[in-house]
């Protein structure tokens, strides 16, 4: 064990000595402009020396041999080596050198007619030194090929990072009137785009254009409001309501006259929903509706309206819950035939809630608490008051006739009521006779719907005969 330590020190102890003795070498070669030689010595001391002041010098050194080759190779007009160099180098003196060799590049690739290795050379200026001297001769240069290539919409962009970047540069200044004749160009492509319902696309570029000072202006900022005016209604129709509601403020930021007829528009939708909503309500559907009428808070904060249709749906749900309560206690009276009982519960549930349901109900209990005493009377009343006394008045006219005819010889019986099948259900006859001819009427009655129907052929015609009865009904 004491020997493994006595080596591992030994190894510390040499390898610190041999590291200054290469920085001293690769320094020695250094001075001497040996500056190829020098690298890879630099490189291997620096990477496993400790930080210290040495090491930060080895790094400024090296990076100093890389620019003096490249500078070398610059001087040479070997321009590709040139910027493999200073771009290795590293340093804001090889920077100054690198923008220059990107764009000498470019420039040769262009009279060698290779266009698009210029673009990659212009591309590389631009990402690796964006605040070099060479920037704004390089974006007017590619706004001119742009221009070239018909690709507007790139100019336009490299024109307005000129000009954030170097508003007073010559090259901003100089390349204006080509962006001048763009606009109008860029304003009849933003246009087509919104024809084709493009919006996004056309939006893009309306906006991109729209800061510039020139005649457009005025007719930018209509066709900016109207894209997101179209924007909006797209957003409706999407159910997207949130953006609809963002769409129609930049509308009317960008076209205060439009302001009216969006609130219009606003109103217009919000109406509608309010009716979808009203659907929901008919269906009873509370929660539904009190969501869909919500929806217009999206359009406008706190809209008045939906407050007042939230908390009447609101008033609804409760009622009809408690109407649906009282229902129930009345059907289960009604079941053990306490029908006056039962009675003041379901008119209980209409003041809550009124419903066809509830009303029928109302109507059969009064009828079964009225037929109580004397049901059988009760069914003849029925036939008495039929079409307010028709029935019985068409009756009366055929016993005239027939008395008419016959004289004496008609005899007639009394209104008869009698049981029939079913529950609640009675058969009420009335009977003409006469030497020649007879009638047997008889009906059908149900005393708790009042519901009359005819028993026989003979009153199924007599009553389609006096216009008291239809044929569609026979069928129901």
């Amino acid at each position: 064990m004491k020997n493994i330590l006595i080596l591992f020190a030994i190894t510390i102890l040499v390898a610190g000595c041999i590291l200054p003795v290469k920085y001293y070498k690769a320094h020695s070669l250094y001075m001497e402009s040996s500056y190829r030689n020098a690298i890879p010595i630099y490189d291997v001391y620096i990477k496993s020396a400790p930080n210290s002041a040495q090491r930060i010098q080895a790094e400024i050194e090296r990076s100093d041999c890389y620019y003096q080759l490249g500078y070398t190779e610059f001087n040479n007009k070997n321009r590709q080596n040139a910027s493999t160099l200073f771009y290795l180098a590293n340093s804001p003196i090889a920077d100054s050198k690198l923008d220059d060799c990107y764009f000498n590049l470019a420039l040769e690739s262009l009279v060698c007619g290779d266009t698009i290795q210029a673009l990659n050379y212009f591309n590389q200026l631009l990402t690796e030194l964006p605040a070099a001297d060479k920037v704004p001769e390089m974006l007017s240069f590619r706004i001119k090929i742009f221009l070239e290539q018909d690709r507007r919409t790139l100019a336009f962009d490299d024109y307005n990072q000129l000009l954030q970047n170097f508003p007073e540069s010559e090259f901003t200044k100089d390349i204006l009137p080509e962006i001048e004749k763009l606009i109008p160009i860029l304003l009849s492509d933003a246009l087509t785009l919104k024809e084709e319902r493009k919006y996004n696309d056309a939006l893009q570029i309306l906006l991109k254009i729209m800061p510039y000072p020139t005649s457009f202006t005025g007719d930018i900022k209509v066709e900016i409001s109207d894209v997101y005016r179209l924007l909006a209604e797209e957003a409706i129709r999407n159910n997207e309501l949130p953006g609809a509601k963002q769409y129609f403020t930049e509308a009317i930021k960008y076209d205060a006259s439009r302001e009216h007829d969006i609130q219009t528009r606003i109103e217009e939708v919000c109406t509608s929903i309010l009716k979808r909503g009203d659907q929901q309500l008919l269906a009873l559907h509370f929660d539904e509706a009190i969501s869909i009428y919500r929806n217009c808070f999206y359009l406008v904060q706190d809209y008045p309206k939906s407050l007042k249709a939230i908390e009447l749906a609101t008033e609804k749900k409760q009622n009809y819950a408690k109407s649906l309560e009282l229902f129930e206690k009345a059907s289960n009276l009604e079941n053990l035939r306490s029908y006056k009982e039962a009675l003041s519960y379901y008119r209980q549930a209409a003041e809550y809630y009124p419903s066809e349901a509830i009303s029928e109900k109302i109507f059969i209990m009064q009828n079964l608490l009225a037929s109580q005493t004397d049901p059988k009377a009760f069914a003849k009343t029925i036939i008495m008051d039929f079409k307010k006394g028709a029935l019985v008045n068409a009756v009366e006219s055929i016993e005239r006739d027939m008395s008419n005819k016959y004289g004496s010889y008609v005899k007639s019986s009394d209104w008869k009521a009698t049981f029939s099948i079913g529950q609640y259900k009675y058969e009420v006859r009335y009977d003409i006779l006469s030497p020649d001819e007879n009638y047997y009427f008889a009906w059908t009655v149900d005393i708790r719907t009042k519901k009359v129907v005819p028993s026989n052929k003979v009153t199924e015609k007599m009553m389609l005969d006096a216009n008291l009865l239809k044929s569609e009904d026979l069928k129901k």
